[in-house]
C-alpha cells in the first residue's frame, strides 16, 4: 500500500556505521502526527519514521527546517511483519515564525 500525506517535517538523520560486526544503515525523518483524543492525547507530537534508502534524506537535508512537504508512505510485509517506511519527501513551504518551536536560553 502507498499513500501519500501532507506533513510537518522537524528533521532528519543519517547513521551508516558497523556495529558489532554488523553493516548497519539508518535513515529518519522526524514529523509531527496528531495525538488521539480518544486516550487523552491534545494536539500533536514530532515521531520518528524509518525512510527507505539514504536517497529520500539526500534530496532534502539542504533545505532550511523545519517545512511542510507532501510524504509518500509504503507498507512493507516481510516474514508476516508489516513495516511503514518513507520513500519520498517532497518540500512545499517553510513554516511561518509563529510556527517553529521556541528556543530555550542556555543557563
Amino acid at each position: 500500500m502507498i499513500f501519500t500525506s501532507k506533513c510537518v517535517v522537524r528533521g532528519v538523520t543519517q547513521f551508516a556505521g558497523n556495529i558489532d560486526g554488523e553493516d548497519i544503515e539508518a535513515n529518519t525523518a522526524f514529523i509531527d502526527v496528531e495525538l488521539d483524543s480518544k486516550h487523552g492525547g491534545y494536539g500533536s507530537r514530532t515521531a520518528p519514521k524509518r525512510c527507505k534508502d539514504k536517497d529520500v534524506i539526500d534530496r532534502i537535508k539542504h533545505n532550511p527546517f523545519p517545512f511542510i512537504a507532501e510524504v509518500t508512505f509504503q507498507e512493507l510485509a516481510t516474514k508476516g511483519k508489516e513495516t511503514m517506511v518513507i520513500t519520498e519527501i517532497k518540500p512545499l513551504s517553510m513554516l511561518k515564525t509563529s510556527d517553529q518551536p521556541l528556543q530555550q536560553k542556555a543557563a
